[in-house]
């Protein structure tokens, strides 16, 4: 995991960054588990992963970051493909779904309160089967994108 940061607005605006690696998620290189559905929480300031079968956070807060798995009740589906956290949530859809599903954290934001809850079937305006990409929630409008491929052809 590496954090990019512009130390000043005058210099995010000129597009000058610096960059530090903050953690290192789990890998293994057999595909799918690479760390994937990525999510940031930032009233705890953690950083999300599901790969090798497992949802990975790091504190980006801390001191010394470590890598450590989520405490869950072993719903989380395999495979997720994509995630955003919103509202106290991580929201993913696993690979080859139409399901977007919640996962609920306890304070500390390190231990499930709930997982694998399904909130919407999300269905394709195309009458194709989507293959989701990227995902973001905003919240002020509650509203969610997508980003998907859907019969060879990017959305």
């Amino acid at each position: 995991l590496v954090r990019i940061v512009a130390t000043s607005s005058a210099n995010a605006a000129a597009g000058i960054f610096t960059t530090s690696r903050v953690g290192q998620f789990p890998f293994n290189s057999a595909a799918p588990n690479y760390p994937n559905a990525i999510a940031y929480n930032p009233a705890n300031g953690l950083v999300y992963a599901y790969t090798n079968s497992h949802l990975y956070y790091i504190d980006v807060f801390s001191s010394t970051p470590s890598t450590s798995a989520v405490q869950t009740t072993g719903n989380i589906l395999k495979n997720s493909a994509a995630a955003t956290f919103a509202n106290g949530k991580y929201y993913y859809i696993p690979l080859s779904s139409d399901e977007l599903h919640a996962v609920t954290f306890g304070v500390t934001g390190k231990s499930v309160v709930s997982d694998n809850v399904v909130v919407a079937h999300i269905s394709s305006p195309f009458n194709y089967t989507m293959n989701f990409g990227d995902i973001a929630f905003d919240t002020d409008q509650n509203t969610l994108y997508l980003a998907f491929i859907a019969e060879d052809v990017q959305y």
